[in-house]
């Protein structure tokens, strides 16, 4: 049964039902106060309205034993809203609870989609800012302290009502519906190669949900993957995410970056690269997320700000970004027990040497040490992952053939002659590119498709 909207860690029906007409005299008495400062917010200046909310707060939980995260983070935070946008925010949050208690969300409001949209545009606290609570021994909690929350909540040292934040942006249409667990897993269309990539990305999300000590020692769980162009980098961490999250139930949202595109504190346009990723962290890592930076062999190729985006980079990877005015103790916390980095690049001039040598290209082993005895890649960028690299191969020939024909099954096309099919088969893999090879394949063959549909249509 899916689980609902609005809901509680209390198992005990009795304790449940008396939380919840807790709840709901709170939000009375929350909705009449601030329906009055509305109607006299003329009356205030800017420091007065977060002086107003700080009481309204306060006398809440002095009458009711509830805090509000959102509340709370207005109330006693600074923030980049105006009195009035603070107000309308609290204002709409109220109606927003009370319709998901109720049941009935008015989608087409236009005012629960402002403050929907707001809390999806600008994660104020993580992905459960809606959510009202009290300890469990009535002590009153510190209102600074936002990072433990959730913690706090599974090991029951809280009570609270949750508001699903991720239904509620599906439901506005804000996000894509969740992945639909009876798809058919992508670890089947993988090559050798992915395929045994992919054993070792699950060992790194391990080591990132469960890590282990040995010695005093922590193994990093940063993954590095190397290949050359085209033998499908990129789609192997597509196809790693998605089914981590059918396989361990809970969605595993992905974060793609790279060099090329990044945005470094100080440039002009918003937002910067690490903003995204710390909205990205809070609207959407739930158990676990993934953050991917492609193309690392470019790093310091970049003309203008290359220095910045290293940099940049470097204190993702450390977990260093206190000199980053917006990134709090929160979000470090969060980076470090829920965000799985992996890095990937090509180190072209390497990989071309290596795979050129005909005796490296069947011993595996003689080419990673053709690779790592080259340098190519910077010592200050590699012991930022854990050196244990994970190398994808181009695919065999055999495996090309294979494809071809799955290609033709998949397309309802009759297969090439198996002459034909080890031809263009070769000229895959002679291109060292071959799953761009057979992107392209694919492509004229659907191209083609189309063609023969439409000539009788014009011919008739």
């Amino acid at each position: 049964m899916r689980k609902p909207i609005v809901f509680t860690n209390i198992a005990d029906r009795a304790t449940d039902e008396a939380f919840n007409i807790q709840v709901r005299q709170f939000i009375n008495f929350l909705g009449e106060r601030v329906d009055r400062m509305v109607k006299s917010y003329y009356e205030f200046d800017e420091h007065e309205i977060q002086s107003e909310l700080r009481d309204a707060a306060s006398e809440a939980l002095k009458q009711h034993q509830l805090r509000w995260r959102i509340l709370d983070y207005l109330a006693f935070w600074n923030t980049n809203l105006d009195g009035f946008a603070m107000l309308e925010l609290v204002e709409s949050c109220l109606l927003l609870v009370q319709a998901a208690i109720d049941g009935s969300l008015p989608l087409q409001n236009p005012k629960l989609m402002k403050a929907v949209q707001a809390l999806f545009n600008e994660k104020f606290i993580g992905h459960a800012p809606l959510d009202l609570y009290r300890a469990v021994d009535n002590d009153i909690c510190n209102v600074k302290d936002l990072a433990g929350y959730q913690d706090s909540v599974r090991r029951g040292a809280f009570l609270a009502l949750t508001v699903d934040m991720r239904r509620i942006f599906v439901l506005f249409g804000l996000i894509p519906p969740s992945l639909v667990v009876n798809r058919k897993p992508l670890q089947g269309d993988l090559t050798r190669s992915q395929h045994e990539a992919y054993g070792r990305l699950e060992h790194f999300l391990r080591l990132k949900l469960v890590p282990k000590v040995a010695s005093g020692i922590r193994p990093r769980p940063h993954a590095l993957l190397i290949g050359p162009s085209g033998v499908g980098k990129t789609a192997l961490v597509r196809a790693f995410a998605e089914d981590a999250s059918m396989k361990r139930g809970f969605a595993c949202p992905l974060f793609i970056a790279d060099p090329g595109t990044w945005l470094p504190d100080g440039a002009r346009g918003e937002p910067n690269t690490l903003r995204a990723i710390r909205q990205w962290m809070w609207r959407e890592v739930e158990e676990a997320g993934i953050i991917f930076i492609d193309e690392l062999d470019k790093l310091y190729g970049q003309q203008d700000w290359g220095r910045s985006i290293v940099q940049n980079v470097f204190s993702l990877l450390d977990n260093r970004l206190d000199c980053v005015g917006y990134w709090t103790a929160a979000d470090s916390r969060l980076l470090e027990e829920k965000v799985m980095i992996i890095g990937a690049g090509t180190w072209q001039k390497t990989q071309k040497e290596a795979l050129s040598d005909a005796a490296n290209l069947s011993r595996m082993g003689a080419r990673i040490d053709r690779i790592e005895g080259a340098f190519e890649i910077p010592e200050e960028l590699l012991f930022r992952f854990n050196v244990d690299v994970i190398y994808l191969d181009p695919m065999l020939e055999v495996e090309i053939q294979e494809r071809i024909a799955e290609i033709h099954r998949d397309l309802n096309l009759p297969a090439p002659a198996a002459s034909r099919i080890a031809e263009l088969a070769s000229r895959a893999a002679s291109s060292h590119r071959q799953v761009r090879w057979l992107e392209a394949y694919v492509s004229k063959l659907i191209e083609l498709q189309y063609l023969a549909e439409q000539s009788p249509k014009r011919n008739g």
